[in-house]
């Protein structure tokens, strides 16, 4: 597994700015997160005399190999860390997306300072399964999750509020005679505490066409 990008960030020293993270592999470290300042880079929290002092304010070449319980980082091509993997299962915990280290991403971390990327590569070789290569390149005017956005039409949303944790899904559908598709959803949005109802909603083909991505649509609701 090779997960590598061309970055630079902006920023005071000693605070990250950007990061880079495989899930469900663990070191002694910890998780297998990236931290990058303007001054160096880190894989831990608190031993902060382990950090490569690194001029992040120029682009470089930043890559996290990982290959038969070997995980090394190289900066341009140098080896930055290497560090044995002693577990690659953790169960995914974080279903809400606060905790970084849990998913398989990149990006800026935090609000302070600013992060700037060229190109971000992910690549897995698996003795039984096929290869997966999966680039993105800033040049080319696209978001990283392009291929979502194009797709992903939000009908009915359940958005974080003070006292609310989103509960939702269980998603069913049916296309009915006349075309138009029966979606049905269970949801908590506006309910009280321990409360939920079914959210019925009819769609046509035309309502999947030409939408721009992440706007929610109103549509008719039974």
């Amino acid at each position: 597994m090779v997960f590598s990008a061309r970055v630079k960030v902006e920023g005071p020293a000693g605070v990250p700015v950007a990061f880079l993270s495989l899930n469900r592999i663990w070191t002694f470290r910890g998780a297998a997160f990236l931290k990058i300042a303007p001054d160096g880079i880190w894989m831990t929290e608190d031993v902060l005399d382990e950090k490569k002092v690194i001029d992040m304010t120029q682009y470089r070449e930043i890559a996290i190999h990982l290959k038969r319980g070997l995980m090394q980082v190289y900066v341009d091509d140098r080896i930055a860390f290497s560090v044995p993997v002693f577990w690659e299962s953790a169960t995914l915990k974080d279903f809400l997306s606060n905790d970084p280290t849990q998913r398989t991403q990149f990006g800026q971390l935090g609000d302070v300072g600013t992060s700037f990327w060229e190109r971000v590569t992910y690549r897995v070789f698996n003795p039984t399964q096929p290869a997966f290569v999966w680039q993105w390149l800033a040049k080319d005017g696209k978001w990283p999750d392009q291929y979502q956005r194009d797709r992903l039409i939000q009908i009915h949303s359940n958005p974080i509020a003070p006292k609310h944790r989103p509960d939702h899904g269980y998603t069913s559908w049916l296309t009915l005679k006349d075309g138009r598709i029966l979606f049905v959803d269970y949801s908590n949005r506006g309910d009280e505490l321990n409360k939920s109802h079914l959210v019925g909603v009819y769609l046509t083909l035309d309502d999947l066409k030409d939408k721009p991505s992440g706007e929610e649509h109103v549509l008719k609701r039974q």
